[in-house]
């Protein structure tokens, strides 16, 4: 069986694609970074979760003025180490979410 698109027909897909991925990430359209209460909601986290992972190295963010903030790829990136991580100690199936006994580290905790 063979599947014929056009360029344009393929563009339709793309962006039907992309924007059904998007709405389901549920992100603030034009928002380039959250800060940490609404990107601890975002993973459904309470914001002390995402503080306890930042301050032991696990997820990368950044200091804007006052505010701690942090960009999708930030979140994404650690969500998918949190997810490879509790696969290797239960030998799970990946099932996506912020892993939270991640933030019960009983190691020192750096400064961001």
């Amino acid at each position: 069986m063979e599947l014929h698109f056009d360029s344009e027909e393929m563009r339709d897909l793309i962006r039907q694609v992309v924007a059904e991925v998007l709405s389901a990430i549920d992100w603030p359209a034009g928002r380039l970074a959250l800060d940490e209460d609404e990107a601890a909601r975002s993973c459904g986290v309470g914001r002390h979760v995402l503080r306890d992972l930042r301050l032991a190295g696990k997820i990368q963010a950044r200091k804007l003025g006052k505010k701690v903030i942090y960009t999708r790829t930030d979140l994404l990136r650690a969500l998918g180490v949190a997810t490879a991580e509790s696969q290797a100690a239960d030998g799970s199936k990946p099932r996506g979410g912020c892993d939270v006994r991640e933030s019960r580290l009983k190691s020192p905790r750096p400064k961001c």
